[in-house]
């Protein structure tokens, strides 16, 4: 879920497809001012499936609204090539931008998927959306220099973000033109894939990916552009059985694996935010996630 765009650049938006946080962007006719540089990283063709142009890297401290610099953990994930995350099955492409490093001139978009506040009795009003903290606010800047790890842009941000909130830098390439092949597809690498590291599905590490942005002067598409099951995920099963019966359990929030299955990801959070508002199971939708209940039937935690 993308909630508002408030950035300064003039376009039009073609959305191919929205699933859950993560919106697939393809931008023609991008009119910035200053550092402004339509149709840098020149014209490409993708004929290989499975393809990922972007390069993603997450913000490490917060921001707020006319800041101009961003502290990512590793500018080396925005890198062209020798990227570390790509999962298997997924491919670059040399020639998706013009320079390996980011570099002034270069398009970014700032992005926080999560950090919302929800209601968390146990009652019918669970995951009811108090606030939505900057949760799905986006925009997007030029690079005026790096430094390190961190980034200069050449006006300040329009919004403020929160750390805690998982932001990340998305570097989103500029062509002339580009072209999707019939057997090519530009792909996402799905948010909170275990390709991005940490020890488990809700680590800090995993939370980016999940988004396709390119801009383009002119645009053929005779492939696929597409972010096709890359958003938020489901609820991680359970291998937990319950007893035999026929009633249904009906508590919203648990801390229990034995009464229902685990709630979906939203702009509320995952796993480990969830625990800290009283549980991961139980039948009650967090803000834009799902919730889940089982009959008791003895069987194993599939729902």
């Amino acid at each position: 879920m993308l909630r508002r765009f408030t950035g300064k650049p003039s376009l039009s938006i073609h959305a191919f497809q929205i699933r859950s946080i993560l919106l697939v962007l393809l931008v023609s006719g991008l009119s910035f001012s200053g550092f402004s540089q339509p149709g840098k990283d020149g014209s490409l063709t993708v004929s290989v499936a499975n393809t990922v142009l972007n390069r993603y890297t997450r913000v490490i401290t917060s921001i707020t609204v006319g800041n101009t610099t961003i502290a990512v953990q590793n500018i080396s994930d925005l890198n062209r090539d020798g990227i570390g995350y790509l999962p298997s099955g997924f491919v670059s492409n040399a020639s998706g931008f013009a320079a390996n490093l980011l570099s002034p001139g270069d398009l970014i978009m700032v992005y926080q998927a999560q950090g919302a506040t929800i209601t968390t009795s146990n009652s019918i009003s669970y995951g009811a959306i108090t606030s939505y903290n900057s949760a799905g606010t986006y925009e997007l800047a030029y690079v005026e220099s790096v430094s390190g790890n961190t980034i200069t842009v050449c006006s300040g941000l329009g919004n403020n973000y929160s750390a805690t909130g998982y932001i990340q830098v998305v570097r989103i390439p500029q062509y002339n033109t580009l072209t999707t092949a019939a057997s090519g597809s530009v792909v996402a690498i799905p948010w909170g894939d275990a390709s991005f590291g940490g020890a488990d599905a809700s680590a800090v590490a995993r939370r980016r990916g999940g988004l396709v942005a390119a801009t383009a002067n002119n645009l053929v598409n005779n492939g696929l552009v597409a972010a096709n099951s890359a958003g938020f995920r489901g609820g991680i099963i359970e291998n937990n059985s319950s007893g035999a019966g026929n009633s249904f359990y009906t508590d919203f929030v648990s801390n229990s694996s034995s009464i229902s299955a685990e709630k979906g990801e939203s702009i509320a959070g995952f796993q480990t935010e969830y625990d800290l508002l009283g549980g991961r199971y139980g039948r009650g939708a967090p803000a834009n996630g799902g919730g889940w209940e089982c009959p008791q039937r003895g069987w194993r935690r599939r729902c």
